[in-house]
């Protein structure tokens, strides 16, 4: 249901209501990458701007110790996570008439798939993601809305 928020602009509220059991990060994903594309293209929406739910993300949780142990350091690990996410060019390879473009895409899809990372090598033996960190999916904590200034108390 789409009802106006106000008499002066035209503003539309709307709440994203799923079946029993859709928690708030499945609805917060239809919404980001459904609903929200959907509603742009509609002739005359300007912008949609997204309230609530629960942002889904993938989180590792490193354990330092484990980190000192294989001599690894934070920078490495991000820059490690980045480039197994990463989507990367390649070439045009001609096949007769016909050619064919090859990618490599890097998108991370489930949690074995970052688990599976490697941040180096030791002994000629990977050093995977999981062997430094627990890897789980949450969600991105709620921060305060842009141009809110609170006093020190």
């Amino acid at each position: 249901m789409i009802s106006p928020a106000g008499g002066i602009s035209e503003i539309f509220r709307y709440q994203l209501v799923g079946p029993p059991g859709m928690d708030l990060i499945q609805l917060k994903t239809l919404q980001d990458w459904v609903v929200e594309r959907r509603l742009r293209i509609v002739p005359g929406v300007a912008d949609v701007s997204v309230l609530g739910g629960k942002t889904k993300e993938f989180q590792a949780e490193i354990d330092l110790n484990k980190l000192m142990a294989y001599g690894l350091t934070l920078p490495q690990i991000m820059n490690a996570i980045s480039a197994g996410n990463s989507n990367v060019g390649g070439r045009t390879i001609a096949l007769g008439e016909q050619s064919v473009n090859v990618r490599g895409l890097g998108v991370i899809g489930s949690l074995s798939d970052i688990e599976n990372i490697v941040l180096t090598q030791q002994g000629g033996v990977p050093v995977l993601l999981s062997d430094v960190a627990k890897v789980q999916i949450g969600f991105t904590p709620a921060s305060a809305l842009p141009g809110v200034m609170r006093r020190p108390t």
